[in-house]
């Protein structure tokens, strides 16, 4: 890599994502919501992903995104909005099998790599987890806050050949969610 053609600012912004990535690899749990990271929970997941296709077994992922966390940062603050993060993500944990693996996904995004776990069986899921967190509201700085999410839910299939593609359909069905109004699966 050429350093002479790059300003002050360019490698210090470089080194500073340097450092955030080596932070990211060696720390597996996210500081916020006590979730794994996303290269941790990556790791865990292909490994997963290979023994259900090898021994022919039921693998789902649900991807659960908070509804309009973004508008709540920008009306609140960032701080009400980790609050939020640290929530759901409690009444996640506690509501799951501990064989499942949840993670971080991106920004307001979880994902829960279901073992042994069929689609319809991970949609059963999916709608606990939507009523257990819309339940009641989260408490944070700036009053109680009602929390919602949408959520994608895909399955190892013949249409799924590789972790990714189970990635991609998850994100599609979540699209779908969000755009026929949040807080759906």
């Amino acid at each position: 890599m050429e350093y002479k053609d790059k300003t002050i600012e360019e490698l210090v912004r470089e080194i500073n994502e340097l450092r955030e990535r080596i932070k990211e690899l060696s720390h597996p749990i996210d500081e916020i919501t006590g979730l794994y990271t996303w290269i941790h929970f990556l790791n865990f997941a292909e490994r997963e992903f290979e023994r259900s296709r090898r021994f022919k077994r039921p693998m789902s992922v649900i991807l659960l995104d908070i509804d309009n966390l973004k508008e709540f940062n920008k009306v609140f603050n960032e701080k009400c909005g980790n609050q939020i993060l640290k929530e759901v993500s409690k009444r996640c944990k506690e509501n799951i099998r501990n064989l499942d693996f949840l993670g971080c996904y991106e920004g307001g995004k979880f994902i829960l790599l279901l073992i042994e776990i069929k689609k319809n069986d991970a949609k059963k899921v999916a709608e606990r987890l939507q009523k257990i967190i819309a339940s009641e509201p989260v408490i944070t700085d700036k009053g109680p806050a009602t929390v919602s999410v949408s959520i994608g839910i895909a399955d190892r299939s013949s249409q799924t050949p590789d972790l990714s593609s189970i990635f991609e359909k998850a994100e599609d069905v979540l699209f779908l969610a969000k755009k026929e109004g949040r807080n759906r699966s």
